[in-house]
């Protein structure tokens, strides 16, 4: 005779008369029972390394389901207990079923990878571990994402990537054999010599580092062997090349690019020897030729640009630029990031609208730092997708760092350093500068941002001194009445904080106004200025849309020179400032290094110089 074999929870049901049903300690213990049951199909799971579950995964979920705290919405202890029961049925074998199969599915695609050699056995192990070590709504996005853009935060994505760059890297190797390149041909060279980097050839680069590399290298390899399997003996393939470049280039909308490539092919074959002119002109056409998805593109964008205007910040580039100035990584790059800022600016996370600006303002430092910041948090695909575009774009435009083996400076080190940057500021702006650097890095950085507004205007959108002094007299014209009757909700404004004027309302605060806004000012503006951008330090709205134009006389000054300081002095007293916070520094002109009180409560007391 077969004993039937009863679960804790089950022993419940024969030991419950009509009357105890109702008991509420008996129901209490009931649910203890069951939650038992189900922790301890939980853990196993979790303990499994075959499966998707980590620990942590089991107790969170068993915290927000199971737990008395969870069921206190119910209405009585006993529909408290039918939901428990509905999760030892239903709920948690569903949950520990996706983790398995989440699990195989992974560890799947981490063994294919190993076994073809596309990654390491450390980095399989690696890759392991993560399974178990990312939250489960990311962790189940990446394993069972499926999309097929190269840049998915998916481990289907991160495969392809894999098998793309081992195969890549093997066609590499064979046409350097198959060229007769030397090792010291190889060292070199610029774009093989960090394919051979030890770095590299020892697999501890991440894929965003190694993929530059190996198209680089890549592209030129080719190129050289389609240079020597086809070296024209006649014009006759020259012919052909050239009738494909004309028909692609007469196909294009904007004229400006179709002169740009005729005049650069032109200039090229004035300069070369009349020996080597046929084959410089096959090279010419055929790279052209096979970076033409990448002009189609560009173009696009410029006629977007015409369409919808240029989107505030970024930098965009002229053919001349994108084409015979940068490589193949910097304009896919490029491509991409410029792409994402056609959207509505006021729909963006502020954490990128402040990396997007320490990359459009080439302040590569901060940019690294928002960016390892804003990896910590949760991100969607859509968001991870973002943020590896920028960081992209800026391991493919940064320039090259040089390892600086000089010891820390101390802080008196670090303070005069900045007053010796701020001594080539123009006098009239050094007040300005000095307040802010005084009143705290994000101060600085929005006041920084006000300057580069201005140089942006007059790279991007034709403005000229004769545009601002019209935007000087609207000024001088409007400020008052608005000091008076308040600022406009909406549209553009030209305000200044001279004379009369010298106040902090004569400003817009913006902070619910995605609009520009013009200051001018003179050296008294300096603490008016310095107080309303300490107030508005952290209102992206404010720093991003406000372009700040000093005035000398009557007269906006020069922007040459305010394009210099934007370029090169504003990046370095930035890093500077960014490390006298670190160091609890108060900047001041002169004197001792002052240190700010902690914790500070409050906008610190105007400098005494």
């Amino acid at each position: 005779m077969t004993t039937q074999v009863l679960s804790p929870s089950d022993r419940f049901i024969d030991r419950a008369p009509a009357e105890t049903e109702r008991d509420g300690v008996w129901q209490r213990d009931r649910r203890d029972a069951i939650r038992a049951e189900c922790r301890a199909a939980l853990l196993a799971c979790a303990m499994d390394q075959q499966t998707a579950m980590s620990r942590e995964d089991a107790e969170e979920y068993f915290e927000k389901g199971l737990t008395e705290e969870a069921l206190r919405f119910a209405e009585s202890e006993a529909d408290k207990t039918k939901v428990l029961e509905q999760y030892r049925e239903e709920y948690v074998p569903r949950f520990v079923q996706e983790a398995e199969e989440l699990g195989l599915r992974a560890l799947g695609v981490i063994e294919t990878a190993e076994r073809a050699k596309w990654i390491r056995s450390d980095k399989a192990a690696k890759w392991r571990r993560k399974m178990k070590e990312k939250k489960w709504l990311e962790k189940r996005d990446f394993i069972a994402g499926e999309r097929e853009d190269p840049e998915a935060q998916t481990l289907r994505a991160f495969a392809r990537n894999w098998e793309r760059i081992a195969r890549e890297y093997k066609e590499a190797r064979k046409l350097e054999k198959e060229l007769g390149l030397q090792d010291k041909d190889i060292r070199n060279h610029p774009d093989l010599k960090d394919l051979h980097d030890p770095k590299f050839m020892a697999g501890t680069l991440d894929y965003l580092t190694r993929r530059p590399i190996v198209d680089r290298a890549l592209a030129f390899l080719r190129n050289a062997a389609a240079r020597k399997e086809r070296t024209p003996q006649n014009g006759r393939e020259i012919e052909m090349l050239r009738s494909q470049v004309q028909d692609r280039i007469a196909a294009l909308g904007l004229p400006v690019v179709r002169q740009t490539i005729r005049s650069r092919l032109e200039q090229i074959l004035q300069k070369a020897a009349p020996e080597k002119k046929q084959e410089i002109n096959a090279t010419f056409l055929r790279n052209l030729l096979a970076n033409w998805p990448r002009i189609r593109e560009f173009v696009s964008l410029e006629e977007r640009r015409k369409k919808e205007g240029t989107p505030m910040s970024f930098n965009f580039v002229s053919m001349q630029v994108f084409l015979w100035e940068w490589n193949s990584g910097q304009r896919d790059s490029y491509l991409k990031e410029a792409d994402r800022r056609f959207i509505d600016i006021a729909k963006e996370r502020e954490d990128f609208i402040s990396i997007r600006h320490a990359l459009d303002t080439k302040d590569w430092e901060e940019a690294e730092e928002l960016i390892e910041t804003a990896k910590q948090g949760h991100l969607s695909p859509l968001n991870a997708a973002k943020l590896l575009s920028m960081e992209r774009f800026l391991q493919e435009h940064r320039p090259p760092r040089k390892e600086s083996k000089e010891k820390k400076p101390n802080d008196r080190e670090v303070v005069d350093e900045a007053r010796a940057l701020l001594g080539s500021i123009p006098p009239s702006q050094r007040l300005f500068h000095a307040e802010c650097m005084r009143l705290g890095y994000d101060t600085f950085r929005a006041m920084c941002s006000g300057y580069y507004n201005r140089v942006w205007l007059h790279r991007n959108r034709n403005v000229d001194t004769r545009t601002e002094m019209q935007w000087r007299e609207e000024a001088r014209l409007q400020t008052p009445g608005r000091i008076e009757n308040g600022h406009n909700e909406k549209g553009w404004e030209a305000n200044e904080t001279t004379g009369a004027n010298n106040t902090g309302a004569a400003i817009r605060d913006q902070e619910r106004i995605a609009a520009p806004q013009i200051i001018f000012s003179k050296e008294e503006s300096a603490r008016t200025n310095a107080q309303k951008f300490w107030r508005n330090r952290r209102n992206w709205k404010f720093w991003y849309w406000t372009a700040l134009i000093p005035l000398e006389g009557d007269n906006p000054g020069s922007y040459a020179i305010q394009e210099g300081m934007v370029l090169d002095t504003h990046p370095r007293l930035k890093r500077l400032c960014r490390e006298m916070e670190k160091r609890n520094i108060l900047f001041t002109q002169n004197g001792d290094v002052e240190y700010s009180r902690s914790p500070v409560t409050g906008m610190p007391e105007p400098s005494r110089n």
